[in-house]
């Protein structure tokens, strides 16, 4: 339902509909998609526009096989919350940095 891409960086949600109906409830206590989205950018992941990682999320502190670094991560306050990547069409190329986990 939600795999890590192969570099280990970033995640994506490979089934939509199934992640909708099991992970959401058993979870978050919901089925809105929407709504875990909005929960993923206000703990200040971001989602890759383009590339061979299109629509996975990625953090600074949430990586493959390094589960301490959570500890680090926050929820972010509105006025924290970074500017969307879409105005520019930037992503990072995660295959250039030594493979996570």
């Amino acid at each position: 339902v939600i795999d890590w891409m192969p570099h280990g960086r970033s995640w994506r949600i490979t089934d939509r509909e199934e992640f909708r109906a099991k992970a959401l409830p058993s979870y978050f206590q919901h089925t809105n998609i929407a709504s875990f989205i909005r929960l993923v950018n206000a703990w200040g992941f971001r989602r890759v526009q383009s590339g061979i990682d299109y629509d996975s999320y990625y953090h600074e502190q949430f990586l493959r096989g390094m589960p301490n670094l959570h500890a680090q991560m926050r929820r972010l306050l509105p006025d924290e919350r970074k500017a969307p990547l879409e105005d520019c069409n930037i992503s990072p190329d995660f295959y250039y940095m030594p493979v996570c986990g």
